[in-house]
């Protein structure tokens, strides 16, 4: 009975595929066999692939998915929806009277320019400044504060790596507070600054005022 060229080729592929091990023929025509699962997150809104906190591309050393070398009393993470969306940490354990909120930039937080996004700047500094405000009535520094005024001023642009904003209360009263804060690259480089107006809310969701 006459074979057709289909079957010569899988009879001649058969002993490399045998030998190659997982990924048989997908290996002997040069391509790395499939030896193991690997799980691909992605982002919600743009499909792209993504890693996990502390686990992508640049990470630090001694860094590890979901944890970082700087954890500690202080840190938080993954609060609310925008900061596990965005991807900063907050840090109030300085014990320095500031607050701080980092962010390692990806291509997700830059703009058409491959530069760091303006909103996203903004929202470093509101966040580092709400989180100072709530240091000076709640040590974990958790309790709700509402961004009043703020105004940002852009000194320079954000390139990928690790950015800070440091926060500081420079004045204000019973009810409100007057914060003071700067964005700066890993690099030293000052990004931008801010000065706002911040006032407490009188109960977080579930408490009673």
């Amino acid at each position: 009975m006459a074979r057709g060229r289909g079957d010569e080729g899988r009879r001649a592929a058969s002993p490399a595929a045998a030998r190659a091990g997982p990924g048989g023929a997908l290996a002997a025509r040069g391509r790395p066999p499939h030896s193991r699962a690997v799980t691909i997150q992605r982002d919600p809104m743009t499909g792209d692939a993504t890693h996990p906190p502390g686990g992508k591309a640049g990470a630090r050393s001694g860094e590890t998915a979901g944890t970082d070398s700087g954890d500690g009393p202080g840190i938080i993470r993954d609060e609310t929806g925008a900061q596990r969306l965005i991807g900063y940490v907050l840090d109030v354990g300085a014990g320095d009277g500031t607050a701080r909120c980092w962010l390692d930039l990806d291509h997700r937080h830059l703009n058409r320019h491959d530069r760091l996004h303006g909103g996203i700047a903004a929202t470093m500094l509101d966040n580092a400044s709400g989180a100072v405000c709530s240091l000076s009535m709640d040590p974990t520094g958790r309790h709700p504060w509402l961004t009043l005024a703020m105004n940002v001023n852009y000194l320079a642009p954000g390139l990928p790596g690790r950015i800070t904003a440091t926060a500081r209360i420079s004045g204000g009263g019973r009810r409100t507070r007057f914060v003071e804060a700067e964005l700066r690259h890993e690099d030293g480089t000052l990004i931008a600054t801010s000065t706002g107006v911040f006032q407490p809310i009188r109960s977080a969701p579930g408490e009673t005022a």
